[in-house]
């Protein structure tokens, strides 16, 4: 049926729809149309305007208006509307999303101006991403520039979230200049996230001087942790040291445990060396919390053959703290394994925390393992009952 569509279309068409059998036909039509509309769109809608309504008429009419966009966008946008097809795009990419997605990489100030006459307001957002999206993978700065000049909606920060990634990948110094000029909001966030992944990844210097500099808040961690997880996987050395020549505070610690998890990812035997060699503190404790997940998402029965092996004190203490918190944040992979380390714990209401969130997690997945291991805790037994009362409820 391809090969006969690609020589004769017309006549492919013709037996494609004289079948009876539902899906044959269904599958044959499609087929043609495809092959058809690569040769000669608007022969092809010509055919398709005889179906009718229908969700199979739009199916085979996108196909048709995807082939006729890549030749001329403004005709293929006057079919679908003229078909009534506008308003097929809740069943996914719309006809006139893709249209004006291949109308942006040819003329995306004609595009653009168009998309504003656009009535349907839910339909116009989307049709703003999909300009946006194609009109920064040739040029992002420009994009920025057009959505720069759209009314504050949520059709305006769906188009920046499209067209931030790629300035962001095409030139993150531009991208940087250019979120200086936004509003605060989620949109800008998201912007600073991927400016600082993108940026890190070619000048880790400057990124972190950006970083750095950025209003203080939980975009700036967020970004400054990106830069250290990009910095540490490349160099996790390199960025343990920078981290340590940091002010004690927040900024260092969460530096220093995206290096010691990405470093750990890496090279877990390095990373256990150094904790070794580190002075009891805040450093330390934060370093041993990034080492800990690190080598826990390689191999996690592995990091508690490692624990076992501490000698007893402070810092066995906080890892096996760490190691513990990890079995209820994934329960499928660590709660067998944690379990046994929650009794370790020297300080009791940490202790019986740890059995508490361990069994609760358990008793939903194994609840026979999990009430035979609860029973012989140290949990005082009003505790437990009142941990599977909990549960049954």
């Amino acid at each position: 049926m391809q090969s006969w569509a690609e020589s004769d279309p017309a006549a492919a068409m013709a037996y494609a729809n004289a079948l009876t059998d539902r899906r044959k036909h269904e599958s044959s039509i499609n087929t043609v149309a495809a092959a058809w509309a690569a040769k000669d769109p608007y022969a092809a809608a010509e055919w398709v305007k005889q179906l009718p309504r229908g969700q199979f008429r739009d199916q085979v009419l996108n196909s048709v208006i995807n082939a006729m966009a890549m030749i001329d966008p403004p005709a293929a946008l006057d079919l679908s509307q003229a078909l009534g097809s506008a308003n097929s795009w809740r069943w996914g990419m719309s006809p006139a999303q893709q249209i004006f997605q291949q109308w942006a990489g040819k003329d995306p100030v004609a595009a653009s101006a168009k998309a504003a006459e656009m009535t349907y307001s839910p339909q116009r957002s989307q049709i703003y991403q999909a300009i946006a999206s194609s009109w920064a993978l040739t040029d992002p700065q420009a994009a920025m520039n057009w959505i720069k000049t759209l009314p504050e909606s949520d059709a305006k920060r769906n188009a920046l979230q499209s067209a931030s990634w790629q300035l962001a990948q095409y030139d993150p110094k531009a991208a940087a200049d250019f979120a200086d000029t936004l509003p605060p909001g989620q949109p800008l966030d998201n912007f600073f996230s991927a400016i600082a992944s993108s940026w890190a990844q070619s000048d880790v210097t400057a990124a972190l001087a950006w970083a750095q500099n950025l209003p203080e808040g939980q975009a700036k961690q967020n970004a400054l942790n990106i830069v250290c997880l990009r910095w540490a996987q490349n160099d996790p050395r390199a960025a343990l040291q920078y981290a340590q020549r940091l002010q004690p505070g927040s900024q260092q610690n969460n530096f220093i445990r995206n290096a010691a998890l990405a470093w750990a990812l890496d090279e877990p035997r390095a990373a256990q060396v150094m904790l070794l060699d580190m002075p009891d503190g805040d450093r330390k404790d934060s370093f041993l919390q990034g080492m800990i997940s690190g080598m826990a998402q390689n191999d996690p029965a592995a990091t508690g053959q490692w624990l076992a092996t501490l000698p007893d004190g402070t810092t066995k203490q906080s890892a096996v703290q760490n190691y513990v918190n990890l079995s209820w944040q994934n329960p499928r992979q660590y709660l067998e394994l944690a379990a046994p380390f929650a009794e370790t714990l020297t300080n009791s209401n940490q202790r019986n925390n740890a059995i508490w969130n361990i069994a609760y997690c358990w008793l939903r997945t194994d609840p026979t393992a999990a009430k035979k291991w609860l029973n012989g805790t140290t949990l005082p037994d009003n505790q437990k009952q009142a941990l599977l009362n909990s549960v049954r409820q």
